[in-house]
């Protein structure tokens, strides 16, 4: 459904809206990774992008585990190839692993078919294929819920299941810390109920399996040192947390199939946007969750189950509980999200958690049913009810590079490691277009250093310049020309470029001071001397490994 628009230009098509910049980010990640390693370049620490100062990496989400492991993909078929790879993967990767958790704990097939089935492609899921390649990637969680299990059956070894945890967990944090993070978070509150839904006899091994996965995410941070550095090295930023609205999972959008028009209105008032909202999980999932209640609430798989959804699902809600857009009262995530690195947590993503819990429930519940009609018959229409909407699966764009950059024309004009500004104008369907230009640089090998990107996170100069945060926009910074063109000496940028007819070439020739050239495709400034100091230097420095200044 979400790939056969692309099969026929795998290297030039991609699975995500055209005017979204996030796709063209994650392309640009999924070469800059194997770059860095191959050219013995810092990989966490980038003057690739935000020249001359550089870039921190660790707060971007770029995905470095899955890049560097899809890296042959990259260096033969491309980025955009192993991009499309990753998107079209992660939903069914994701299914089958639920499908294995579920299958372990039912022992049955078509039940545990439909409860990998409701994980992989839920409304969560669904909605950030080829959007955050990040969090879509979420099939390392059913994973460890499963080795958990296995360790706590006893079958498997306390070393082995350590080694094994320890694996998932530092694939799990190269591949998303916010899913990391919260699956820690999740994971200790589950064994907390299950310690409180235990008998006398079972506590002690709860206890030791805990104290394994204590170990597990000792070894993790240890493996994963390099890259917290840089997470705590220079400044935790803070992002405001936005929850779910309470309607939210019971009145679709208009990403689903099913979804009421009726209801547009009331969804528009919910809070953050449209793709964000992805908590409904359908009358006919909610149904399942009261029949299952009943049927396991005083078991003790039934209570660590209800307890931890009813957890995960306040959690959910966020810092405040919004009912149809409207602010109703605090909720005790306020507490939980003023801790570091949890506060850059989106509370509204946690409902992935949300679908692990109902899929198990789900599927243990068809487990008991057997064959009964009305049952079976409740349990399929949850994945109509989930069904994804034509127009989400109609979104692709393509990746459309200038010939002289993919000619290699620039090449007589702009040296290696030279600074550069891609000047591109804000479109209708596209708040970023620098994110067009990330996807440039990787066409050039990473020749050339930019001096404006989109990585997600802006680096702390972006907040005080104006020039800066008018570019980023694509329209031409309110500034007279003798403060434009100590920005341009100031960060060494020896050229602009930008497309003909372009609505920023007045506003930009009258910054310069003189008109630019056409050269091929694109329109070019020459601003020789502008990088003189910097360009002799900045070639060695980027030939090695180093600590970068603190911002």
């Amino acid at each position: 459904m979400f790939g056969l628009p692309v099969l026929t230009d795998f290297t030039h098509r991609y699975v995500g809206p055209s005017g979204h910049p996030d796709p063209r980010f994650f392309i640009w990640a999924m070469a800059w990774w194997p770059h860095a390693i191959l050219h013995g370049l810092n990989p966490m620490w980038t003057r690739a992008v935000w020249a001359p100062a550089g870039y921190n990496l660790a707060w971007a989400t770029g995905v470095p585990g899955p890049s560097l492991v899809l890296a042959p993909v990259t260096m033969t078929a491309g980025p955009i190839a192993s991009y499309n790879t990753l998107a079209l993967l992660a939903a069914p990767s994701a299914a089958t692993t639920a499908y294995l958790l579920c299958r372990h704990i039912t022992g049955r097939w078509w039940p545990s078919l439909v409860g990998g089935w409701v994980f992989g492609f839920s409304t969560y899921e669904v909605a950030h294929v080829g959007l955050q390649v990040n969090l879509e990637l979420i099939f390392l969680v059913p994973i460890a819920v499963h080795l958990v299990l296995l360790r706590l059956q006893g079958a498997i070894a306390p070393r082995p299941f350590v080694a094994a945890l320890t694996l998932v967990l530092v694939s799990q944090f190269l591949t998303s810390t916010e899913v990391f993070a919260s699956m820690a978070v999740f994971g200790a509150i589950a064994l907390i109920i299950a310690l409180l839904a235990a008998g006398p006899d079972q506590r002690p091994h709860l206890v030791a399996t805990a104290m394994s996965i204590a170990m597990s995410f000792g070894l993790a941070a240890l493996l994963a040192g390099p890259y917290l550095y840089y997470v705590f090295a220079y400044g935790i930023p803070h992002r405001t947390p936005i929850g779910a609205d309470l309607l939210s999972f019971l009145i679709p959008t208009s990403m689903t199939r099913l979804h009421l028009t009726a209801f547009d209105g009331m969804v528009r008032r919910f809070p953050g946007s449209l793709q964000e909202n992805t908590a409904y999980v359908g009358p006919a999932l909610i149904a399942v969750l009261i029949l299952f209640a009943v049927a396991r609430r005083r078991t003790a798989a039934g209570k660590v189950l209800l307890w931890s959804l009813a957890a995960v699902t306040v959690a959910t809600l966020g810092e405040t509980l919004f009912v149809a857009g409207r602010r109703i009262l605090p909720m005790p995530w306020r507490a939980v999200g003023a801790l570091p690195l949890l506060n850059n947590a989106f509370p509204r993503r946690f409902v992935l958690y949300v679908f692990l819990a109902l899929s198990l429930m789900l599927a243990m519940w068809l487990s008991e049913i057997r064959w009964k009609r009305s049952g079976w018959a409740l349990a399929l229409l949850v994945p109509m009810l989930l069904f994804p909407a034509p127009s989400l699966l109609a979104q692709h764009g393509r990746v459309v590079v200038p010939r002289f950059f993919e000619a290699g024309i620039y090449r007589r004009y702009i040296r290696p490691d030279d600074t550069i500004l891609i000047a591109l104008p804000r479109a209708r369907d596209d708040l970023f277009p620098q994110s067009q230009s990330m996807v440039i640089q990787v066409q050039s090998g990473f020749t050339f250093r930019m001096v404006v990107a989109y990585t997600g996170p802006r680096p702390r100069e972006y907040a005080g310049s104006p020039i800066l945060q008018a570019l980023t926009i694509g329209v031409v910074p309110a500034v007279g020309p003798p403060e434009f063109q100590r920005f341009l000496r100031s960060h060494g940028i020896t050229a602009i470029v930008m497309q003909p007819r372009s609505t920023l070439e007045p506003g930009i020739t009258k910054l310069v001071g003189h008109p630019p050239m056409a050269v091929a495709d694109v329109l070019l400034y020459e601003l020789s001397g502008s990088n003189a100091g910097a360009r002799g230097s900045g070639q060695a420095a980027s030939r090695r490994f180093f600590l970068p200044r603190a911002m």
